[in-house]
């Protein structure tokens, strides 16, 4: 193999990753669950948390908990879902291990 169209390759792909980022800061993924509304962007940055007051009202520590580790984790996996897609568009289908 031409190492120079190894290293040239590598490249695109690194600036495609940096693309790819920056989109998916951009897409957005919402979970409601049992009065918790967790807004995430495809980054797997938190941008908004809203609680209903009545989840509040009369549930203990333990079953709030319960309802934000629940909400927490599917928009984690929602996340994940998102980025391994794009992920796979990228790699134009490739199984590339570590990445898809």
């Amino acid at each position: 193999m031409d190492m120079f169209k190894l290293l040239k390759q590598a490249k695109e792909m690194q600036s495609q990753m940096k693309k790819m980022q920056e989109e998916l800061k951009g897409k957005i993924i919402q979970v409601d669950y049992q009065g918790v509304q967790i807004i995430m962007n495809g980054k797997q940055e938190i941008q908004t948390l809203k609680i209903n007051p009545e989840l509040l009202s009369g549930s203990t520590a333990e079953k709030l908990e319960k309802v934000f580790l629940r909400a927490f984790n599917e928009a984690l996996a929602k996340s994940q879902d998102l980025m391994a897609n794009e992920m796979k568009k990228m790699s134009g289908g490739m199984n590339i291990p570590g990445l898809t």
